[in-house]
């Protein structure tokens, strides 16, 4: 489905959408994005934003695009925790302030402290979940280990399962194991694996319905389930917070 009442702007500093994914990935991306009415910008970098517009740089120059609403997207900083880290051992940073780690996750000079997850720089790996949770089963067999006196363990390896990323309802990429997958097929796997990492079958049952629900039995593509429970608290006119809905003594408005 394509949207006739706004514009929808993708701007990529790099020549290719998902540049992490093979090219005929990238290619069959764009594509998609583009059939759902999407302008993919590429070589295009945004330089800051205000109330109203965004302004980007290309080939061309600096240029101003009106635009109301706005989601900046061009990735995350670690914690600052990192940074204390870093710098109370010597260690070094990179440029999202991922603190530098020996290759078995331990701090610099500091064997017996160990940072994993996406506040640590370790073999260029990507700050995202599977990284981290190899990191973290790593680090739990090293300390056992240690407390039984055996040997020193090898350094941590990665075992690359692949990546994947949706791009719109019923269509993904993923690239894993040397085969890639797109639309339904890819959508499927992608959420097949995570359903499977969320914590117990009552979390994933649940989300299973959700999905469910959202896309076989309603048209609104922004579908949301907001319950009393979830949405207790809300913002009030003067920048303050209310519990909602009001209480026997209260009149509050919503906002």
């Amino acid at each position: 489905m394509v949207t006739t009442e706004a514009t929808i702007l993708l701007i990529e500093a790099g020549p290719a959408v998902l540049a992490a994914f093979a090219p005929k990935l990238q290619r069959y991306t764009q594509r998609r994005l583009e059939r759902m009415g999407v302008d993919v910008l590429l070589n295009t970098m945004a330089q800051g934003m205000d109330h109203d517009s965004i302004t980007v740089s290309d080939s061309g120059g600096e240029r101003r695009i009106p635009a109301r609403t706005k989601i900046w997207a061009a990735g995350v900083q670690a914690s600052p925790l990192a940074g204390m880290l870093a710098e109370a051992t010597g260690a070094g940073t990179d440029r999202a302030g991922r603190v530098a780690v020996r290759p078995d996750c331990s701090l610099p000079g500091h064997p017996e402290v160990f940072a994993i997850g996406d506040m640590v720089s370790l073999n260029d790996l990507p700050a995202v979940a599977q990284p981290a949770l190899q990191e973290g089963a790593y680090v739990g067999k090293l300390i056992r280990a240690r407390l039984a006196g055996q040997a020193q363990a090898k350094p941590f390896a990665y075992r690359d399962k692949g990546s994947m990323a949706t791009i719109g309802h019923l269509s993904a990429v993923v690239d894993s194991f040397g085969m890639t997958f797109t639309g339904v097929i890819g959508y499927t796997m992608w959420a097949f694996i995570h359903v499977l990492y969320l914590v117990d079958w009552g979390n994933r049952i649940g989300t299973i319905l959700n999905w469910t629900r959202a896309m076989t039995f309603t048209k609104n593509r922004p579908h949301r389930t907001i319950t009393f429970e979830r949405a207790r608290y809300e913002v009030t006119e003067d920048g303050g917070t209310a519990e909602w809905p009001p209480g026997p003594a209260t009149s509050g408005k919503r906002t």
